[in-house]
């Protein structure tokens, strides 16, 4: 009865016309601006950065961005090129670029770019694309299959650079190029992909195939370097072939409260809105692992009292467990608990561990901190991978601070003065790199059982230069994002913001791209728990040629917070495989017949759930997926 009262209900939808979006697809190896090192190229050397491609279809690339480093940010090292036009050139290489990077031999020149520098902390684009023989401008196809790609950097004292479109004239400091990058933890790894591309693998060379002599010729490079194992900066902007099959998310599902709250602050925003408040988050037990109420106000910030800790002592103090830049820049303090703590977290795990970093964050865990990488020690250059990857945490003031100067230092003492838990200060820390007479105060306390979190910050917070800033909690450890909020616009009680309480949406997917007459995995995952153990879980999936832009709210049928994105023409069921459970899978014949090409369906899914205590239908709904019916 329950599924028949739901498949009328969404049958009975009002209906409103619209299509799949078609617009171009951007792919990016990482967010923007997110890198762990810099990779110099010296001596006139092209500097290479190779990745692994698997294209399903065709693709043209209209544009590609890059983090080409060569801006003298914050240093005179390396040179100012803002504004000079470089040539990039793309090479393929079959199957795999891995051992191929030592010799130009057997790579094949495909296209070639003009990359313009530009100020930090934008993209480099690389557009323009040109045949390698005749300097004609042509598309940059990407064939299907799956090989090496290569992009290289010309240096900008090579005298063809001249005859590109120059903003400089004459250029600026001309010389070799640079890039940031990012070190995996683990290598090779699947750098990201969408239903067209994927990317693998990815390497950065610094001194690779050619060498600009004195009087800016270009010359094979007789000693290439090795390359390092990490993955290169870019983005591709592509369209797909016309006739390729195509689909897309559209909205999300509902009742999706990630163990996540978080506000990102660009880099170089002045003032902060956050100095001179405080915060109060209370620890509310739940059945998913708890979930904070937090409101503005509480304890403001004073400066470590007689009794703290001092971790740091000026860049002498107590040796950090964890560090990726050999000092106290970017490194991270280990601190036992007295007695077990809670904060949110799937399992409901009680912390022991304390991880105090030097770039404003504290990790919570049951052993120690050990990791060397930079994800983890250092600061916020442009991603939140680390926030949701790594070990829960609360990021006070997470951008690129500076203890090891010696003009102010990072504190730990238990039992804290106010709350009788534990307590940290970053006291007066300056940035890297510094920012004259600046320095950033901001603390956080608990009780001993974590029920009470006090966040408070003083009168002098600094962002510029330093990398963006990232505010907020994360049970980490791969749970889903949440949401990004104005941190300094929490309520004071009786207000409050609430944290998620890791409560989680349906998601639907395809097992492929709708190419015609082939069948299509439709994909109901990320189910609530079953109501009986060892009953399989029940899976309705409703398909429509008609969409509903912006969804039709279910909250006046007793769903609240539940969006449908299309009307009901077929509703199907479908019974988790309790021998693979996880997942329901429905199986769909894409139509065959030629009229159906370019054709749109809408399918949304939907998963009972009667323990939801708000809604009334027992449902809860997945977000829509958009087809396109293609031939490739």
């Amino acid at each position: 009865m329950q599924l028949k009262i739901a498949a009328s209900i969404l049958l009975g939808a009002t209906s409103l016309f619209a299509q799949c979006n078609t617009q171009d697809i951007e792919l990016r190896t990482f967010s923007p601006w997110q890198a762990s090192f810099y990779y110099p190229s010296a001596n006139g050397n092209t500097l290479n950065q190779y990745v692994d491609v698997t294209v399903d279809a065709p693709v043209t690339v209209n544009q590609m961005f890059s983090t080409s480093y060569d801006q003298a940010a914050g240093a005179t090292t390396p040179p100012d090129q803002v504004g000079n036009v470089a040539e990039v050139r793309i090479y393929t290489f079959p199957v795999t670029h891995m051992g191929a990077e030592a010799s130009q031999t057997g790579w094949t020149h495909v296209t070639s770019g003009e990359m313009t520098i530009v100020a930090w902390s934008g993209d480099c684009v690389i557009a323009n694309f040109k045949d390698p023989v005749t300097g004609a401008p042509t598309p940059f196809v990407m064939p299907a299959g799956t090989y090496g790609l290569c992009v290289e950097y010309i240096p900008t004292s090579w005298s063809g650079t001249v005859a590109l479109p120059q903003t400089n004239v004459p250029l600026l400091s001309p010389g070799s190029l640079s890039c940031l990058g990012v070190s995996p933890v683990v290598y090779p790894v699947l750098i990201n992909a969408d239903e067209f591309i994927e990317l693998n693998s990815g390497a950065i060379q610094t001194a690779a195939w050619q060498t600009v002599d004195a009087a800016g010729a270009l010359a094979p490079n007789i000693a290439p370097s090795a390359v390092f194992n990490a993955q290169p900066n870019l983005a591709w902007d592509y369209a797909p072939d016309a006739n390729a099959a195509r689909s897309e998310s559209v909205g999300a599902g509902c009742y999706e409260l990630p163990f996540m709250l978080y506000e990102w602050i660009p880099e170089n925003t002045t003032p902060i809105d956050l100095i001179g408040t405080q915060y109060t988050a209370i620890l509310t037990p739940s059945a998913n692992g708890g979930f904070y109420t937090i409101s503005q106000g509480g304890i403001p910030y004073a400066a470590p009292p007689a009794g703290a800790t001092n971790l740091t002592m000026g860049g002498t103090g107590v040796t950090p467990v964890a560090n990726s830049s050999g000092n106290m820049d970017d490194c991270t303090f280990s601190h036992t608990l007295l007695a077990p703590m809670s904060v949110p977290n799937p399992a409901g795990t009680m912390m022991t561990e304390l991880g105090i970093n030097s770039n404003g964050k504290v990790y919570f865990d049951t052993v120690a901190p050990s990791l060397t990488s930079f994800a983890y020690n250092g600061s916020n250059y442009g991603g939140i991978a680390p926030f949701r990857d790594l070990a829960t945490q609360w990021s006070l003031f997470n951008t690129d601070l500076d203890p090891s100067t010696g003009v102010g230092d990072v504190y730990v003492m238990e039992p804290s003065p106010n709350y009788g838990g534990v307590m940290i200060w970053w006291d007066n820390v300056p940035n890297w790199p510094p920012v004259a007479g600046a320095t950033n105060s901001f603390s956080i306390e608990f009780t001993a059982d974590g029920s009470v979190c006090n966040i408070a910050y003083g009168s002098s917070l600094v962002a510029d230069g330093s990398g963006d800033l990232l505010v907020g909690f994360s049970a980490g450890n791969g749970e889903p994002e949440g949401i990004q909020i104005d941190w300094s616009a929490i309520p004071a009680s009786p207000g409050a913001q609430v944290s998620g309480d890791g409560s989680s949406a349906p998601t639907l997917t395809l097992g492929s791209r709708p190419v015609m007459g082939a069948p299509v995995d439709l994909i109901l995952g990320n189910l609530p728990d079953p109501i009986l153990t060892g009953v399989p879980r029940i899976g309705l999936f409703v398909l429509s040629t008609t969409a509903i832009p912006g969804g039709l709210d279910l909250g006046t049928i007793g769903m609240p917070g539940c969006l449908l994105y299309q009307t009901g023409m077929v509703v199907t069921t479908a019974i988790e495989n309790v021998a693979a459970p996880g997942e329901v899978v429905n199986p769909f014949a894409v139509p065959g017949n030629p009229a159906f090409s370019g054709f749109d369906l809408y399918v949304q899914g939907a998963a009972l759930h009667s323990l939801l205590p708000p809604n009334a239908l027992g449902l809860t709904l997945s977000n829509g997926v958009c087809m396109t019916i293609g031939t490739l």
